[in-house]
């Protein structure tokens, strides 16, 4: 018998589809609809694999789902990556300098394997944005915001992207530094990312966007995570002078930011809440 650890983390508030949704879209779109049927029931249940060892949980949605199973032998509870690195940052001891005052893009880049090589199984059926479609208004909201206010622009990439030249006419595209940026910064503007959990940890106030030209599920995405923040998405394709309104009142609603932290970041005791999640793992698995 191999034993082996399996990691359930990476997780954001997207609800499946409700039974109405599903009905109307079928309607619209049938034969992607009996596809798609066709396609689940092909695949091979997950019940007939081999059930992990240890299966490491971050965040209480995690770990509640996979209680359920009960072939699973030992669930171990750890925070999700980016704590790991918050815990990072927060030991490093900075000498003080007179803060510059910036704002934080989360880069989802246009190239993102979601994006581009999911078009044959997504349903509904989607047409994927042109290069210009996904970027111009992105520009145009950061043209408009460089009017309204004196912040710079800085942009945290996505860990797989690899830009050439940078599609962002406002900003400068920073690698491997998205937590040090957010850290440090005014707000955080975002589609729906992992990266957010940046924010969350360092209270940070969240903005997020939305553009017509991007892929349905992509949509239904950031409105359901905007939604667990009691936000609605500002809609970058049509702006107008009330979807500034955030530059004026910044609020923080310290409620839903300490429920997404213990669902979806760690759930962990305060006496462990200081540990990474390697150091949970192996105190764990030495037991």
């Amino acid at each position: 018998k191999i034993k082996y650890v399996q990691h359930s983390l990476g997780f954001l508030p997207f609800p499946p589809k409700s039974k109405i949704e599903i009905l109307k879209l079928g309607f619209k779109y049938p034969i992607a609809f009996l596809l798609t049927i066709w396609r689940r029931l092909n695949i091979y249940s997950t019940s007939a694999l081999i059930q992990p060892t240890f299966m490491c949980c971050a965040g209480e949605q995690a770990y509640l789902s996979n209680k359920k199973n009960n072939k699973i032998k030992t669930l171990i509870k750890i925070p999700c990556p980016e704590y790991d690195e918050y815990l990072e940052l927060k030991k490093i001891k900075r000498k003080i300098k007179k803060k510059e005052k910036y704002a934080v893009l989360i880069d989802s880049y246009y190239d993102h394997p979601d994006q581009v090589y999911n078009k044959e199984n997504s349903f509904p059926p989607e047409k994927i944005p042109s290069f210009n479609e996904y970027y111009d208004p992105i520009n145009n909201f950061f043209k408009e915001l460089n009017k309204r206010s004196n912040l710079k622009v800085k942009i945290g990439a996505h860990p797989r992207s690899d830009y050439k030249k940078n599609p962002y006419a406002f900003g400068k595209i920073y690698y491997n530094q998205t937590a040090e940026l957010i850290k440090d910064c005014e707000f955080v503007v975002v589609k729906a990312s992992l990266a957010l959990n940046f924010a969350v940890l360092f209270k940070k106030p969240i903005v997020f966007i939305l553009n017509d030209f991007w892929k349905y599920n992509t949509k239904r995405q950031i409105i359901h995570v905007a939604k667990y923040f009691k936000q609605e998405p500002i809609n970058i394709t049509n702006l107008n002078n009330k979807n500034f309104n955030f530059l004026k009142k910044r609020k923080i609603n310290y409620l839903a930011y300490k429920i997404f932290a213990k669902n979806f970041i760690n759930n962990i005791n305060n006496t462990n809440k200081k540990y990474s999640s390697h150091e949970i793992l192996l105190n764990n698995i030495k037991k």
